[in-house]
């Protein structure tokens, strides 16, 4: 673990040869939903979160990945917690990746960085665009994550994943009796 320039405690993750992972989630063919937009708890943020829709591989992608985060934690928890720990108490500190609430669909919570309330990204034709914060609601994105690390935040922990790029393709918000009536 390292303190990141903000002071919080983090795990910087890499592949083997030492490379960043960044993986293409989606494909044009089949995007996934972002039926929320993106939010904060500080509306002025410019770091926000975007939650996004998993398809049922993804869901099992990620819990598999979870799996794997939890088993090297636990195998290493002195490092990380300062005192061994159990599979089942590093549990209780993990925060899933994939979050389910109530009777919506599995999702997954992306960081998502905005210049000026606006998002760069791109549409399905791979054009840049900029879109202002509030039109990702309801979009259909096709996104690329920077799984960047695992954070340890008091009694908390989990995976952080970055928006490194991705395809939006906007809710078309046409009535669909426009025009018909005189």
């Amino acid at each position: 673990p390292h303190l990141s320039r903000s002071g919080a405690k983090v795990a910087w993750l890499q592949s083997h040869s030492g490379q960043s992972i960044r993986l293409c989630l989606a494909d044009k063919k089949d995007p996934l939903n972002a039926p929320w937009g993106i939010s904060s708890f500080d509306d002025a943020a410019t770091r926000q979160n975007l939650d996004i829709v998993c398809t049922p591989s993804l869901e099992t992608f990620l819990n598999d990945l979870d799996d794997q985060v939890l088993s090297y934690l636990t195998e290493r928890s002195e490092t990380f917690f300062k005192k061994k720990q159990t599979r089942e108490q590093v549990e209780t500190m993990y925060k899933k990746t994939v979050l389910k609430r109530d009777d919506y669909d599995p999702q997954f919570k992306c960081k998502i960085n905005l210049q000026d309330d606006k998002i760069k990204c791109y549409d399905f034709e791979h054009n840049p665009i900029e879109l202002d914060k509030g039109q990702l609601e309801g979009s259909t994105v096709v996104p690329i994550v920077h799984f960047k690390s695992v954070y340890f935040m008091g009694a908390n922990c989990g995976l952080v994943l970055d928006m490194h790029s991705m395809l939006v393709q906007v809710k078309d918000d046409k009535c669909p009796f426009e025009g018909l009536f005189a």
